[in-house]
């Protein structure tokens, strides 16, 4: 029996290799416990997606654990429909100025990208400000690699339309509005992240520690602690990583 192939949600870089894939090896691992199913890491593919086999008798049920865990790709544009959400990262961030394009995984016929358009970006994230897209991507520190979860807004002659989903929106929307600072790490593995927290005692002024993705992450401060510093002590840690200080009342100033 031919195994399935399916292309997950997450981005390596080559320099992330061969450490990230031993790592979501071992996640598919704990992710398989119990379950009749075997598989395999194929490989980095076009922009660092991660192609699988995967077969069994528990095939079906797995492939569900990884959708839910790290989203599956569409692959093919007909699979798209018009109000579906999808996970997706943030491609060629700052490149144009009418948007962010947002990867979301689609690679037949050909590449194609998901374009966040800048009135919706200012709607759903600016309170409708006519900031410039220059200006709200590096308030929110959206660079290349962020992931997103999006709801296809349009369809149209081999175009895509994204917008944020409720559940995203909300989440982000709360830097803003909740006065706690946050730090944004790009190009980070788990285990590099938390050691870096260990070996520079910061736990204490860190109320959550989220993975984005399997190098982005996001951290809150507890009230009281500024995000700079916190990015001045992880940073000496993380050295091949990019940190990012996020401070609500920069964002008020505008």
């Amino acid at each position: 029996m031919i195994d399935l192939e399916v292309v997950i949600l997450e981005k390596l870089r080559r320099g992330d290799l061969p450490r990230g894939l031993r790592y979501l090896n071992d996640l598919l691992k704990d992710v398989a416990s119990g379950l009749h199913v075997r598989h395999r890491i194929v490989g980095l593919i076009e922009r660092g997606l991660i192609k699988l086999e995967i077969g069994g008798d528990d095939e079906e049920a797995f492939r569900e654990i990884i959708h839910r865990r790290f989203g599956i790709a569409p692959v093919d544009l007909s699979n798209l429909e018009p109000g579906g959400i999808c996970r997706g990262f943030i491609i060629d961030s700052g490149k144009v100025g009418y948007g962010l394009y947002v990867d979301i995984g689609i690679l037949t016929p050909k590449p194609i990208d998901g374009l966040y358009p800048l009135h919706s970006i200012r709607a759903q994230l600016a309170e409708g400000r006519q900031l410039p897209i220059r200006q709200i991507i590096n308030m929110y520190h959206f660079y290349d690699d962020f992931p997103l979860e999006v709801r296809i807004a349009k369809l149209k002659e081999g175009k895509i339309e994204v917008e944020l989903s409720d559940r995203q929106r909300e989440s982000i929307t709360e830097w803003s509005t909740l006065p706690f600072d946050r730090v944004i790490i790009y190009h980070a593995l788990p285990d590099d992240l938390q050691s870096a927290i260990r070996s520079s005692s910061v736990e204490r002024d860190l109320a959550r520690v989220e993975n984005l993705s399997l190098t982005t992450h996001l951290l809150t401060c507890k009230i009281g602690t500024e995000a700079p510093g916190i990015v001045a002590k992880l940073g000496l840690h993380l050295k091949g990583s990019r940190l990012f200080s996020f401070r609500p009342e920069r964002w008020a100033r505008g």
